[in-house]
């Protein structure tokens, strides 16, 4: 044993000096983290740029956004003109490059510095930031940031380790003077140490463990660190948990355990509901179409519809004006269109030679672009392949330049390229319409003759309307004097008839009377549409279309009180049927009975006239002066 005693405070001193060089030596780590992180994270930015063409307005409000952002510790608005400026000095290809496009390249950006929180947060701080519709470019540089998390989980560790260490050396000092302080408490003074360093074994066996765990849990690019609070409660648990497990503390615990009674008690309910469930016309019988007046008004209805036709006929003849008046104005501007032609084409030739000029300008340009483009290209290239990947925030500047300068660029190249597609295609348009216009101008040229022909038809097509004007005015005074004529002509007879007639005549009966003649009906009686004319006529009687030369009967019998022709009636037989009706049949070819003769019904008295391809005639009914619907008093076919 007194052998051990003496070598005892060697192997303390070697112990003491080992821990103390092992604390010197995490202290010096831990400054050495602290400065390292230090320096990357004044070095560290993120760069916001934003896009092209965003107004000022625009431009503040991003701002405002930005800077709301959490996690940020500074922000500073860096204009393009700033920008440009720094960077153009020590690069001659960047400052030929803006002395080319005119204007700076690069947009304005926002330079970032992010606080613990917001590198911690990065991806999300990252996608807000995009979400705001003026953004454009963000740059940073991702290794850089992961390198401070790097840095600052072993700085935490460092922290954790010396804490630890210090917190031992503690309570053993503490320990250690107790226990001199106090004596005959040393059994279970034993106890408690044996506890509390079971305890604070389980505490630190507990956080490296989690110290393993954790940093797999990631939020993006950042590892998840428990706070200060849970370490500490770790470690306080897990001395509480090792005094209580001791064998000293199990045996008091089990005495107070055995004493308690257990308590039961508890009622649990549940409680439902239901839910709810949760609509003629009449046929308008169109009136019977009274039966028409039967007097002397309806031939004065007839002339109306004569003077109607007249109209029409007077109608045509202005159209006809209309339409020579007409083509005369197109026939002028044919002519000035054929003058115009002539000007353009002269001025086509002009600009196809201003075409070519700029043409060949553009194309000029063009060129020069593209090699100062590719020089470009080339320094961007190897300005790529020696950056420095963890470390420069200059060099975020210079490559964002460089890519908005390319950019700016190519959208000139592309302007260019497509302005000469515009003017090769306008130059190439211009001599094709040089070369069509000497077609175009003949064509102009048969313009004005087709006019001209034009113009002469239209003469003659007035003159033929002036002449049917006129003719149709005749035959309406013709018509006229026919219509006072015959009305003053049934009228004597009626007059002489009624002085010896006593009482009113009895009516035909409604289909009684046979047909005069075989045939169809091909204009019936009262108001008719004329399609040629486009007219109404008022006709007081039928007119049958049947074979020419087909006899024609009497519809019933009578006595002829006229026989002759009739004005534009033509060969006319008027036949008295007694009792106040008078039977007219008009247009015949040929009358086979005369002035006076009797007739019986369905006897022949004459033959149909000709009428285009085949026959004609017209047959009216009056009943005194008044005509009658010949259609309502004829059998039924």
């Amino acid at each position: 044993m007194l052998p051990m005693r003496r070598a005892l405070p060697g192997v303390l001193f070697l112990i003491g000096a080992s821990l103390g060089l092992l604390a010197e030596g995490l202290l010096a780590l831990w400054a050495h983290t602290s400065a390292v992180e230090a320096w990357i994270k004044d070095d560290l930015r993120v760069i916001v740029f934003m896009k092209d063409g965003v107004s000022a307005a625009r431009r503040a409000v991003a701002e405002e956004k930005l800077r709301a952002l959490p996690g940020i510790e500074s922000a500073r608005l860096v204009p393009s003109e700033e920008s440009l400026g720094e960077f153009t000095a020590g690069d001659p290809d960047l400052a030929r490059s803006a002395a080319f496009l005119g204007v700076s390249p690069l947009p304005d950006a926002i330079e970032f510095r992010l606080s613990d929180e917001g590198l911690r947060g990065l991806p999300d701080w990252l996608k807000r930031a995009e979400d705001i519709p003026e953004v454009g470019d963000i740059v940073y540089k991702p290794l850089e940031v992961q390198s401070v998390l790097q840095v600052q989980l072993y700085r935490r560790l460092l922290t954790l380790t010396l804490a630890l260490a210090g917190s031992l050396w503690l309570f053993a000092l503490a320990y250690r003077l107790w226990a001199r302080a106090v004596s005959g408490v040393a059994a279970a003074a034993g106890a408690a140490v044996s506890a509390l360093a079971s305890g604070l074994g389980t505490a630190a066996g507990a956080g490296l463990l989690l110290l393993l765990l954790l940093p797999v849990q990631r939020r993006g690019a950042v590892p998840v660190w428990p706070p200060l609070w849970t370490q500490a409660a770790l470690l306080a648990a897990g001395a509480a948990a090792g005094w209580l497990l001791h064998p000293s503390q199990s045996r008091r615990s089990s005495e107070r355990l055995a004493a308690a009674e257990p308590k039961a008690g508890g009622l649990s309910a549940l409680l439902c509901a239901a839910v709810l469930l949760g609509a003629l016309p009449a046929g308008a019988a169109s009136p019977d179409a009274q039966r028409k007046q039967r007097d002397l008004k309806k031939i004065q209805e007839q002339i109306e519809s004569k003077r109607a036709e007249a109209e029409q006929y007077q109608k045509l003849q202005k159209a006809a004006q209309h339409d020579i008046t007409s083509i005369l104005g197109r026939k002028q501007r044919s002519q000035r269109r054929l003058i115009e032609l002539r000007d353009r084409r002269e001025e086509a030739l002009g600009r196809a030679g201003d075409l070519s000029e700029k043409l060949g300008a553009l194309r000029s340009a063009h060129g020069s672009g593209q090699h100062l483009l590719a020089e470009q290209n080339r320094a961007y290239a190897l300005a790529l392949v020696w950056t420095e990947p963890f470390y420069g925030r200059s060099e975020l500047w210079g490559q964002s330049l460089r890519r908005s300068a390319i950019r700016a660029r190519l959208r000139l190249m592309g302007g260019l390229r497509s302005a000469e597609s515009r003017a090769a295609a306008q130059h190439d348009k211009v001599r094709s319409e040089a070369r069509s216009l000497e077609a175009r101008t003949s064509k102009a040229a048969a313009e004005v003759k087709q006019h001209e022909s034009l113009y002469q038809q239209k003469q003659e097509v007035f003159k033929a309307a002036s002449q049917k004007v006129a003719q149709t005015l005749q035959e309406l005074r013709e018509l006229e004097e026919s219509a006072r004529a015959l009305a003053s002509f049934i009228g004597d007879i009626e007059k002489r008839r009624s002085a010896r007639r006593s009482g009113e005549a009895p009516p035909i009966p409604r289909h009684s009377l046979p047909w005069p003649a075989e045939g169809k009906v091909v204009s019936r009686f009262g108001k008719t549409h004329v399609p040629k004319l486009d007219a109404w006529a008022i006709h007081n009687g039928i007119k049958i279309a049947t074979a020419q030369g087909a006899p024609v009967r009497a519809v019933a019998s009578g006595r002829i009180i006229f026989s002759g022709p009739f004005r534009s009636y033509g060969n006319v037989l008027i036949v008295d049927h007694d009792a106040g009706f008078y039977g007219i049949y008009g247009q015949l070819g040929r009358m086979t009975k005369g002035k006076g003769e009797r007739v019986a019904p369905l006897s022949e008295i004459g033959a149909a006239g000709p009428a285009g391809e085949g026959g004609v005639l017209y047959f009216e009914i009056r009943r005194g002066q008044a005509p009658l619907d010949p259609l309502g008093l004829l059998e039924p076919k």
